[in-house]
């Protein structure tokens, strides 16, 4: 990225060069341009008309009338969220309000540290992951707000940890219209460094993605509820994960659909090593719980991938959920 006070032209004579004689090579020339500082600077327009000849006037028209061009510096990394129509639809436009509370900006606009450039399209071309965002050119799809998939994210971020043993606590308190998401891991935990770097979205540990969004967009969403998501972790001892929303705001998302949640976690895990789960579940005075310890114990030598306990999983978690919200009938 170039620095708005000196600007090196010698890579852009490389490129002169390479181009010297070619007519109609303009917008070749302002694409590796910006390749190489990032956008087309005032002081690289006016360089590039006099060492080709090509009048100024003519340099600048094609910088402003191609939406390819930026003639204003933009962020590191570059994100770029899609609010066509299918992503509208599956809620990207709660999503671009937590990215913009997120990176305290708004969409079209670049972080004052230049860190970042936050943008709306229209379309990205993969519907069928919409949700999507394409963050420094790579595509990051499904980003449903729904709690539960920040919920099984947070997850498999505790079994990428090494844990061997996590809880699931959630707990809503309707009555003081709060809702509470706290996730414990017994994992190789974080030193303050990176637990401070964890809420930062071009920041992850996990070998599967290359960005971190998880977090970060679960903490913009749960202040973006007048609560909070606090991280505690110490390097061998575990980390815990609590986010609190007002229960009854009018912009929180949805728990989402939790059994499934819970089901793909508890049976898409490795039969050789597992990850035990310890989930609770209450609602003012109504709770609902289990351990996969003590399942895995009853059940013995049958595992969970087995149909019959698939099924069973199912039902046995419909059901408990659904007593959750059952209404409480006077002197029963």
């Amino acid at each position: 990225m170039a620095s708005e006070e000196t600007l090196d032209m010698a890579p852009l004579d490389e490129i002169l060069d390479e181009f010297k004689d070619q007519k109609g090579a303009v917008i070749p020339i302002l694409q590796r341009a910006q390749e190489i500082y990032g956008y087309l600077p005032k002081e690289v327009l006016s360089y590039i008309a006099k060492k080709t000849g090509v009048p100024r006037s003519q340099i600048f028209g094609v910088a402003t009338f191609y939406a390819q061009f930026y003639l204003q510096r933009r962020g590191r990394h570059i994100v770029r969220q899609c609010d066509g129509t299918a992503c509208h639809v599956r809620g990207a436009a709660r999503i671009v309000s937590s990215v913009e509370d997120l990176l305290n900006i708004k969409a079209g606009e670049t972080t004052p540290d230049y860190k970042a450039t936050y943008e709306v399209v229209y379309c990205l071309g993969s519907c069928g992951l919409a949700p999507v965002a394409v963050v420094d050119g790579r595509v990051v799809g499904n980003l449903v707000p729904e709690l539960s998939l920040h919920i099984l994210d947070i997850l498999q971020n505790s079994v990428e940890a090494g844990a061997s043993r996590i809880g699931l606590t959630l707990d809503e308190d309707v009555l003081n219209d709060w809702l509470t998401i706290t996730v414990t891991d017994n994992g190789r935990g974080m030193d303050a460094s990176q637990a401070a770097r964890a809420t930062d979205p071009f920041y992850t540990t996990r070998k599967t993605r290359h960005v971190g969004l998880g977090l970060p967009l679960l903490a913009a969403a749960a202040q973006h509820c007048g609560g909070n998501l606090a991280l505690e972790s110490r390097p061998g001892a575990g980390t815990t994960v609590r986010a609190t929303f007002q229960h009854g705001h009018i912009d929180r998302a949805p728990l989402g659909n939790i059994r499934d949640t819970l089901l793909a976690f508890v049976l898409g895990g490795s039969t050789e090593q597992p990850v035990e789960l310890r989930y609770r579940h209450r609602v003012d005075g109504s709770e609902f719980e289990f351990d996969t310890a003590d399942i895995r114990r009853e059940l013995q030598e049958i595992p969970f991938s087995h149909p019959e306990v698939r099924d069973w999983f199912r039902e046995f978690i419909t059901e408990g959920e659904a007593e959750l919200h059952k209404p409480v009938v006077a002197g029963s």
